[in-house]
């Protein structure tokens, strides 16, 4: 895949008119360098967009080539946090 759209949350699968139509929650480009000599990309997404999610679509948009279709083998998902930020160190900023 060149171009990945995910959608969160929603009440009932969506069909591909939805989708084009619909704000995804994280859009996602892919390039060559993405991929790894195995063929596996690895994607972060913004952690504080999927804290509590009940569903995911994956909206596959555009794929490299020519072709007009796409496989996925296995689609893996980590959940990982960020490093806790000490909030003692944050300053008021004037503007």
């Amino acid at each position: 895949p060149a171009l990945i759209r995910l959608y969160t949350n929603k009440p009932h699968n969506l069909d591909f008119s939805e989708a084009d139509d619909a704000p995804p929650m994280q859009a996602i480009a892919l390039t060559a360098k993405d991929w790894n000599s195995e063929g596996t990309a690895n994607i972060s997404v913004r952690f504080v967009k999927f804290q509590n999610i009940s569903s995911l679509i994956i909206y596959v948009v555009k794929v490299d080539g020519d072709g007009d279709k796409v496989r996925l083998d296995r689609v893996r998902l980590i959940s990982k946090t960020g490093d806790k930020r000490e909030m003692g160190k944050l300053e008021k900023v004037r503007g």
